[in-house]
């Protein structure tokens, strides 16, 4: 899938849970689950340490199956793959790349770094504080920075659903309250990104 033009955003579709059923070996995640998500809106999960939150978010994202029943689809299609993108608790920065390409990272490993997607990272990284650290390496950052970074890199990836564990858990809370829109203000309206967040992170999630 070409993502050059960045314009997946503009449908964010709502993700439908129908009868899911999710067992370890020994241990029943969850039975006969139901629930909709309307597209284009923050919905946070919020259960103690755990309970699923992550593997929720991995069967949405397509990457899990095993042991799994029911249908999860984006609104009428039920392929998840490749309509996802996904950050993880952990940053996974490569050491050896900058920060400008770690946020390009996707788009490098596709072959698709264009001029306007490196406008497009730039653009991100100043509006999120980092601008100035574009040609740094991850090793120079701090945990906060790095959590940024990796946020950014998600996004990036411009998939009509955005999948987050835990993404502001690193961040203090001005910080964090930013980080909930930081595009730029003339790219807000062709942008309706709709994550799936595992963390206590979001405006929702705090109420």
């Amino acid at each position: 899938m070409k993502t050059d033009d960045l314009s997946p955003f503009t449908d964010a579709p709502g993700v439908i849970l129908e009868n899911v059923s999710f067992a370890f070996p020994g241990v029943e995640l969850f039975s006969s689950l139901d629930f909709e998500i309307q597209g284009g809106q923050w919905t946070c999960l919020l259960g103690p340490s755990g309970c699923g939150k992550s593997t929720l978010l991995r069967l949405i994202s397509g990457s899990l199956r095993d042991r799994f029943s029911g249908t999860i689809r984006f609104d009428g299609v039920t392929e998840t793959k490749g309509r996802t993108s996904w950050m993880a608790q952990k940053d996974l920065l490569l050491p050896w790349l900058s920060v400008l390409n770690n946020v390009l990272l996707g788009a490098r490993l596709r072959g698709e770094v264009s001029e306007q997607r490196i406008k497009t990272a730039i653009s991100l990284l100043d509006a999120v504080g980092l601008g100035h650290c574009a040609d740094d390496l991850p090793a120079t950052l701090s945990g906060g920075m790095r959590q940024r970074v990796a946020l950014l890199r998600t996004l990036m990836e411009a998939r009509p659903v955005i999948l987050m564990d835990e993404p502001f858990s690193a961040l203090d809370a001005l910080t964090r309250i930013k980080l909930q829109d930081p595009y730029p203000c003339d790219d807000r309206q062709s942008r309706t990104p709709e994550p799936c967040d595992a963390a206590a992170g979001s405006p929702a999630a705090q109420s």
